[in-house]
């Protein structure tokens, strides 16, 4: 097995075919200076390789990599380029460019027909040239499949059939289909397989349904196109890792737990503003770390301006240096910056790079080694650590795909929902793993959060009345149970499967314009409900919170069941942070959870190994920040006494190695 886990890398995205051979050497020494040990490559020089059809030229790559491996010892990731596609290819093959639902090709970066068999053979075969070129260099140490994949929502003829095939397997046989889809409704009935069309502008009735599980057949034949190239690469190099580097947790068109299932570990890429909300920053790693409850990588991490934007704010003194911070803390275990040198050409000529377009070096080059030269002490230790969380938020995309499909309510989104819960916990010092409901290592979580679960399987239901039998407690956010699988209302009292497990049943609701809301009252404090408000009735559940208005005055808003071993908390309300912040603070006290007020914009994260814990305080704001931590210890950064009441100057950061116990 290749050693890209014994110690945390830093390393950089690197296009030898956008400079002359005269600049290589120059650019591997200034590369060594800084200190970076690792280079990806290749994801988009297709072109360069493949020049014409069938004639491979991997001469001038290889040639790059000895002299980057002889001169500096720098490890290479080589990237599979099927995210860009050359001219020739497309000119003789239009058909491999997505066909949009009004049935023309619609390009753009990324949108190709992942079904076309003849894209899918021209990727494979490139494929297989690097990887027997490059599977024993003793440089190369992984891969990086496509680049950004996207969930290409096609609709062309081999789109059609692979759906209905898709389609086949799911359901065996068209009575099933049209039963679970509800074909009744609107005369949509169907009667052969070739009947069923894709979701295009043409048709005269689409099922909420059919948009589901198209949704589903788009990420899942997504993931059959990057496990196509995985197969590929582990045949041909079983020694290297292989990874992909994804759009992060608010790209919802591909199950990112699917994705990440061959991979041997996941990444992601990310470009946040300077004034950026870094709590979503901070979601995007939980979900990173939670697809295969493992360390991660950023493939992708900015250090300078948008190549695209609204806006471009100059960039902080410290900032680049925190955000390979906030990355590793939370379970990064390889940070890649992207780029080395600003880019002149084409979409992308803002300067996100650590060199300047003269080739000189930014602030960004200092910070980057200012970092390194911190890490190294601890860098073996880090990697072997994990974060701790002792808190799960479900996170579902079938939920949001049913969303898509039909919006009942422009007031509310998955994401409002989410993100009440998730700040919750992040202003707490409390970091949770991100989960799917049918997640086996539930029982690793003191709490598990679900404010999302509008759809619910019956395996799904099972594993959580499972979780909760055994100990643990489940929060239930609005809208729980009322659907199936398929995005069919239930026929069961609301909250459907999962009305045994809550103890009560939701009678009536509200979803609330701008200019009405309502309050709830708990523990004699009243708070607004400014989005949604399930009116409950309970049966077993014992009543926390009631609603403070309307006609439901009194009725319950939250409540608590008991149910085996543990217990199941149905919170009734969304677009009330304050309650839904001061409800879980609550619970986390309850259940031995520590936490700590944290100053807005700055962020607490713990990783642990057997013997020690790494606590990571970053301050994302100018201002030095004051708070009270949790544990006490040494500073990783100055070497002197650190804890208890600390100050962590304007975009700066603390680690503190504190003894476990």
């Amino acid at each position: 097995m290749c050693n890209y886990q014994q110690g945390i890398t830093i390393g950089v995205a690197y296009y030898p075919e956008h400079w002359g051979r005269e600049r290589w050497l120059t650019d591997i020494k200034k590369i060594k200076e800084c200190g970076l040990s690792t280079l990806r490559l290749a994801e988009l020089a297709w072109a360069q390789m493949e020049p014409e059809e069938g004639r491979f030229d991997l001469d001038w790559l290889e040639e790059f990599i000895n002299l980057a491996w002889k001169e500096a010892g720098l490890k290479i990731i080589l990237g599979t380029p099927s995210e860009a596609s050359p001219v020739w290819l497309r000119d003789k093959h239009p058909e491999v460019i997505r066909l949009n639902a009004a049935g023309l090709r619609e390009g753009g970066r990324g949108q190709h027909c992942h079904n076309t068999p003849v894209y899918r053979a021209y990727i494979s075969r490139m494929a297989e040239e690097m990887a027997k070129r490059f599977a024993n260099h003793p440089a190369v140490i992984g891969w990086q499949i496509d680049n950004e994949l996207r969930g290409v929502e096609c609709y062309c003829d081999c789109c059609r059939k692979a759906f209905q095939d898709w389609l086949k397997r799911k359901y065996e046989t068209l009575d099933n289909l049209n039963q679970e889809w509800g074909t009744r409704f609107w005369s949509q009935h169907y009667n052969t397989w070739e009947e069923i069309c894709l979701p295009t502008q043409d048709q005269l009735t689409i099922s909420t349904s059919q948009v589901l599980d198209y949704k589903r057949f788009v990420s899942d034949t997504t993931v059959e196109f990057l496990n196509m190239q995985v197969d590929i690469l582990k045949k041909h190099a079983p020694h290297q890792f292989v990874s992909h580097n994804s759009l992060g947790a608010r790209y919802y068109a591909i199950n990112m737990f699917d994705l990440a299932k061959k991979l041997d570990f996941y990444a992601w890429d990310s470009y946040p503003h300077v004034d950026a909300d870094y709590t979503e920053c901070c979601l995007g790693h939980d979900l990173a770390r939670g697809t295969k409850h493992r360390a991660f990588w950023m493939l992708e991490q900015k250090n300078g301006y948008f190549n695209g934007s609204n806006y471009n704010l100059a960039l902080e003194p410290g900032i680049v240096r925190n955000w390979g911070y906030q990355d590793i803390s939370r379970g990064a275990n390889g940070v890649m910056y992207y780029r080395w040198r600003a880019n002149r050409w084409g979409q992308e000529q803002n300067p996100n790079g650590i060199l300047r377009h003269d080739g000189s070096p930014r602030r960004a080059f200092y910070e980057i080694q200012q970092l390194i030269k911190e890490l190294a002490p601890i860098s073996s230790d880090l990697a072997s650590s994990q974060v701790y969380a002792p808190v799960a938020l479900i996170h579902n995309y079938s939920d949001i795909w049913a969303h898509q499909a039909k919006r009942q309510y422009t007031n509310i989104s998955y994401d409002d929902v989410m993100m009440e819960y998730y700040r919750a916990l992040t202003e707490s010092g409390v970091t949770p793993d991100i989960v799917l409901p049918n997640d086996e290592k539930l029982s690793n979580y003191r709490i598990v959060l679900a404010p999302n679960l509008m759809l619910i399987s019956q395996a799904e239901a099972e594993n959580l009345k499972k979780y909760v039998a055994n100990g643990g407690h489940l929060v239930l956010g609005v809208r729980s149970g009322m659907k199936n699988e398929n995005n069919v209302v239930t026929d069961l009292p609301w909250p459907g499967l999962l009305a045994e497990l809550a103890g009560v049943t939701v009678d009536e609701f509200e979803a609330f314009p701008p200019h009405a809301w309502n309050t709830v009252v708990y523990q004699g404090i009243s708070y607004d409900v400014r989005k949604w408000a399930d009116v409950l009735t309970s049966h077993t559940a014992q009543v926390k919170a009631v609603y403070g208005g309307k006609f439901y005055q009194g009725k319950p808003a939250v409540t608590r069941n008991v149910y085996g071993q543990g217990s199941v908390t149905y919170f009734g309300a969304a677009g009330c942070p304050e309650l839904t912040k001061r409800y879980l603070e609550a619970l986390l006290d309850e259940y031995g959870i520590v936490r700590t007020k944290m100053p807005a914009g700055v962020f607490l994260t713990i990783r642990e190994t057997e013997t020690k814990r790494f606590l990571f305080v970053i301050n994302m704001n100018t201002q030095p920040c004051f708070l009270e931590l949790p544990c006490s210890g040494t500073s990783c950064i100055s070497g002197k006494q650190a804890g208890g009441s600390v100050c962590v100057k304007g975009m700066d950061t603390e680690v503190i190695l504190c003894e476990k116990g």
